[in-house]
């Protein structure tokens, strides 16, 4: 799906339309099918937008942004073992084909927060201004990266003369040998931001908005490793602390329990410990 955020700096409005890179055919023969569509989701990167203004200035505050999903990797496989929390730019969902002598593995999912709209699909900077409808947030764990291992039927089998298929010197293939394949329906996933003012690349993974190193990179890196068969090196990466996000939505249902809970319960806590070496002072020195 094309969309962009440039079109969203001098209108409130775009829309995101198919984008056909013309390998439908072929992915869908070895086994995934890349939807025309964009995943909204609650759990989703911040982004500055402008709100009011305060003395005739500008007044910009974050908003989640429901178009940039964060996925946190969910399963025990190498290429997202201790990886962070990926970001993704107007990401789209893969559907699953039953392909003989393809396993295929989900990598990557939206969170239990998400919902899927069709292209084309109206991108509005609007949405932000209100509380997101959760009833609308329905289609939880889509898929966004899938590894694909196995042996890959050709797409030409069958479509090509016999004097090309037989051609010793061209040597094709019906099947492959055993390989792997990794196929990801967001392509800014290995795209790096660059600095506004130097106009320099910036870490892959890195927003610049929100100062935080997503785990981008290391997602990238661990799957160049995996397909290389390097299983030692994300052995050894995977070994740092990485920090898991919490759940947003939640977060916001409950606000006020749990700022109601951390502000009395101490209090409470310290009152009662008092008291209760208050009355053991005065048995103590009573009797």
């Amino acid at each position: 799906v094309h969309a962009t955020m440039d079109s969203l700096r001098t209108a409130d409005q775009t829309i995101g339309v198919s984008n056909d890179i013309n390998l439908s055919d072929q992915l869908f023969r070895y086994g995934v099918r890349l939807n025309n569509n964009l995943v909204m989701d609650l759990q989703a990167l911040p982004i500055m937008v402008i709100t009011g203004g305060v003395g005739g200035q500008p007044q910009q505050n974050f908003l989640a942004w429901d178009f940039f999903p964060l996925m946190t990797p969910r399963i025990d496989h190498p290429v997202v073992n201790n990886v962070d929390a990926i970001m993704g730019h107007f990401t789209s969902t893969i559907d699953l084909i039953d392909t003989p002598g393809v396993e295929k593995t989900v990598l990557l999912t939206t969170s239990q927060y998400s919902r899927v709209v069709n292209t084309p699909v109206l991108i509005s900077l609007e949405i932000m201004k209100q509380e997101p409808d959760e009833s609308l947030y329905r289609n939880p764990y889509q898929p966004v990266a899938v590894l694909l291992e196995g042996e890959f039927e050709s797409l030409y089998k069958n479509r090509i003369p016999p004097e090309i298929a037989g051609d010793s010197g061209i040597g094709f293939r019906e099947i492959s040998e055993p390989t792997k394949m990794l196929v990801v329906a967001d392509g800014d996933i290995v795209r790096n931001q660059v600095q506004r003012t130097q106009r320099q690349p910036l870490p892959l993974g890195f927003d610049q908005d929100t100062r935080q190193q997503f785990g981008n990179r290391e997602f990238l890196l661990n799957a160049v490793n995996y397909l290389c068969d390097d299983s030692g090196i994300i052995a050894v990466r995977s070994r740092e602390i990485k920090l898991r996000m919490l759940d947003g939505p939640r977060i916001r249902q409950n606000k006020v329990f749990w700022q109601t809970f951390n502000t009395l319960v101490p209090v409470a806590l310290i009152m009662l410990f008092g008291l209760i070496r208050f009355i053991l002072r005065k048995r103590r020195y009573t009797s």
